[in-house]
């Protein structure tokens, strides 16, 4: 850092400390108005980022008074927090997790603990709830508009629905893969119980607005969850029966 004599502070126009304005500018500009992925490209010769957003995130909890309330809860959806060489959101932050939630749920990094106050202020909490995991999951599903997860993503979206179900069991607003690896309504979902009747099923599924659960979801949770089976909706709501199958719409 370079730092003139404070005699020439005035001449130079240089003021002692910023103000908050320019801490969040300088803050935006380093995170792409926090809508940055990662900092990949940091070339800051002398300074870490780790160094360099602590130093931020100071300043800002000293100055929290001073921070209008919208940019307050622009900070919690806003990609601010270095995680490694990802820049992650408040919301997907959590001071423990108990699981590896990667892709989308990370745990603060060690060296952010001393600033614990702020990152709570942003809404980090220690570990996530079921009705955390419901709120990630509908974002998610808006998010990523009907397009099927990859394999790291649904492996993180089976372990974030176990601990739903392992965390008490029913939720009305889950979001869960459905067997193309697209995030559905829960109430749309059905377990695949007898694969000759799916089979059998064919196009017809989707008719009756219903999605059939991923095969990675064990049936044990997904009946924890409330998720019913092909079997009983065919069979008793919609009047099928193995001597009268449901038959396949035409393509």
């Amino acid at each position: 850092d370079i730092a003139p004599p404070h005699i020439f502070h005035s001449t130079l126009g240089v003021n002692s400390s910023p103000n908050v304005s320019t801490v969040l500018k300088h803050l935006y500009n380093l995170t792409a108005n926090g809508k940055g992925a990662g900092l990949d490209r940091w070339n800051i010769t002398g300074q870490t980022a780790e160094a360099t957003f602590g130093a931020i995130f100071g300043y800002l909890n000293d100055h929290w008074s001073a921070v209008a309330a919208p940019i307050q809860a622009n900070l919690t959806n806003s990609n601010i927090v270095p995680v490694g060489h990802m820049l992650i959101r408040p919301l997907r932050l959590f001071f423990r997790l108990t699981e590896d939630l990667a892709p989308f749920m990370h745990e603060v990094p060690r060296h952010f603990g001393v600033h614990e106050a702020f990152l709570k202020r942003l809404g980090i909490k220690e570990t996530p709830s079921a009705s955390d995991y419901c709120d990630f999951l509908e974002e998610l599903r808006a998010e990523s508009h009907d397009h099927p997860l990859n394999a790291n993503e649904l492996r993180a979206i089976v372990t974030v629905i176990q601990s739903i179900a392992s965390d008490g069991g029913k939720v009305a607003r889950l979001c869960v893969p459905d067997e193309n690896s697209v995030l559905q309504p829960v109430d749309q979902c059905r377990i695949n119980d007898d694969p000759w009747l799916r089979s059998r099923a064919g196009t017809t599924i989707p008719l009756i607005s219903m999605t059939v659960l991923h095969p990675a979801i064990p049936h044990r949770v997904a009946r924890q969850l409330g998720i019913s089976c092909i079997s009983s909706v065919f069979i008793e709501e919609h009047g099928f029966s193995r001597e009268h199958p449901p038959v396949a719409a035409a393509e």
